[in-house]
């Protein structure tokens, strides 16, 4: 991952459900479910408004939030043999679908971005790896999964196309990153670098996010409704964008979008007419 410097700040556009009514334990949201992640029978509960961030099942390690049981849902649905294949997770958290995919999948790569480290080698538990450029041969996954991690890259399509060079024929790119409802046209940059320098673009103010291993990730570009037709033009993955309104899983709020990229197989088998 790239660009991670800055303060971070409250998100913006937070909603206001009928239901967000504060108990007198500030209680805004209390959801019976069951979790995609830990694969249980549990309770959604928020005491913030801002759904996104503050609607943690109940039985999770470390709680999880509705975009990691998104993803996770999308996972378990879409390439169920995950625990058996060769997985790349870009930034993952302590906590949610993270540590379910480091538990149960005994090829699974975490990656981190120390950008004062050699790249390709090991900084604690993680492989240090910048994924505008990645270390990793051709075709070394079936599975790379990002969460929250596209919108601080300063070169998103450098960073898709070395997930598709890295990806095994047939394989997929699953993520999530904030998709402006605001935004039709695929993607507004909001800071790049010029000669070694952080420039804002005139008229924005920046934004900022958390990090699993800094303090602070600035967000390099805003991402719209059409982002899936620019992700298909720079590399040649086939795209789906998946929404939720899931009370069930536990998946309200805002940003809740699961982005899925399927590299293609062209030595796949066609169909008998």
């Amino acid at each position: 991952m790239t660009g991670f410097i800055g303060k971070q700040s409250e998100s913006p556009n937070q909603p206001s459900e009928s239901e967000a009514q504060p108990t007198s334990q500030g209680v805004v949201l209390d959801l019976a479910g069951y979790c995609p992640i830990c694969e249980k029978e549990t309770r959604f509960v928020a005491k913030d408004k801002w759904y996104r961030g503050s609607l943690l099942c109940q039985m999770c390690t470390n709680g999880s939030v509705p975009r990691e049981r998104a993803l996770a849902l999308v996972l378990r649905e879409t390439v169920p043999n995950w625990p058996n294949l060769f997985i790349h997770e870009s930034s993952p958290m302590n906590r949610g679908i993270s540590i379910v995919l480091k538990r149960d999948c005994e090829n699974y790569v975490g990656s981190q971005y120390f950008p004062e480290q050699p790249f390709g080698t090991k900084v604690g538990e993680w492989q240090n790896e910048n994924l505008e450029a990645l270390t990793f041969p051709d075709n070394s996954f079936d599975l790379t999964i990002t969460m929250d991690v596209m919108e601080h890259v300063f070169h998103p399509k450098l960073a898709l196309q070395e997930i598709y060079r890295t990806l095994k024929p047939g394989g997929y790119y699953i993520c999530t990153f904030p998709i402006r409802k605001y935004l039709t046209e695929p993607m507004t940059v909001r800071a790049s670098i010029k000669n070694g320098e952080i420039v804002h673009a005139d008229g924005i103010t920046p934004e900022y996010h958390g990090n699993p291993v800094a303090k602070e990730a600035l967000v390099t570009v805003d991402y719209g409704y059409d982002i899936h037709h620019l992700i298909s033009y720079w590399t040649s993955f086939d795209t789906r964008i998946y929404r939720f309104s899931d009370r069930r899983h536990g998946i309200m709020g805002e940003y809740t979008e699961v982005v899925v990229c399927r590299k293609p197989d062209v030595n796949a088998r066609l169909p008998a007419k």
